[in-house]
């Protein structure tokens, strides 16, 4: 497994102590913190796989920082699924085993700690924008070996026509290499590198004073005005 981008462990080991602290600082325009996200993000996978009446019993989070996200799929997944965090960053990873503890979820740094070389679900979440664009398809052959055969990667990324999401990443002070691309994009780099596009849709429409309305997102996922989008793909 390459490096997420040429200086990713770097940018994200100076930021390891203060990340959630610069993401919540850049989401308060979006009234939402980086916590709130997480959930959002799990719960829409786990909806995704209730659909399929089977919930995977491992899951890879690949660029997984201090390892947020991987903390709330443990949860809401619960002890039949073994959740990984993985990331090049050894002090996000350092913090994130100081920080999180369960009997499902461990955290590596290293591809060759991982002893489980196959999961049934990969997930990269606000990863692919770090990786040059002359790379992303070689990145994304790769993240395939991870995953056995008729099981799923979930990407999610930020919609470029969003101008909310725009100013939130302009000014996020580790994104300053992000390059961030439309679903379209996203769902063509999957199908050449030979995934099936299951499901994609755009999400997170309602800022946090108005989540009251976010049971109709649902209904959205068509338009192209989300804060960010979902894609998720089947390896055959």
């Amino acid at each position: 497994m390459r490096d997420l981008s040429p200086h990713h462990d770097q940018i994200f080991d100076h930021f390891a102590h203060s990340y959630e602290t610069c993401l919540n600082s850049s989401l308060r325009v979006f009234g939402e913190t980086v916590r709130g996200f997480a959930f959002l993000k799990a719960a829409y996978l786990s909806q995704f796989f209730d659909d399929l009446g089977s919930p995977p019993r491992s899951i890879l989070e690949i660029g997984c920082g201090v390892g947020l996200l991987t903390e709330t799929l443990a949860k809401v997944f619960h002890k039949g699924t073994t959740v990984v965090g993985y990331d090049p960053s050894a002090e996000s990873i350092r913090l994130a085993r100081t920080a999180i503890a369960g009997d499902n979820v461990s955290f590596f740094s290293k591809p060759d700690e991982l002893t489980q070389r196959a999961f049934e679900a990969v997930v990269l979440a606000n990863v692919l924008h770090h990786i040059p664009p002359s790379k992303r398809i070689l990145f994304l052959k790769e993240t395939s070996r991870w995953i056995r055969p008729g099981g799923y990667l979930a990407i999610f990324e930020h919609n470029p026509y969003n101008p909310v999401t725009r100013w939130i990443v302009r000014h996020c002070p580790f994104d300053v290499d992000a390059d961030i691309f439309s679903r379209r994009r996203c769902a063509q780099l999957l199908r050449e590198t030979g995934w099936q596009v299951a499901r994609k849709d755009y999400v997170v429409f309602f800022p946090a004073f108005l989540k009251f309305f976010r049971p109709l997102e649902r209904y959205l996922k068509w338009l192209p005005l989300g804060g960010q989008y979902a894609i998720i793909a089947r390896k055959d």
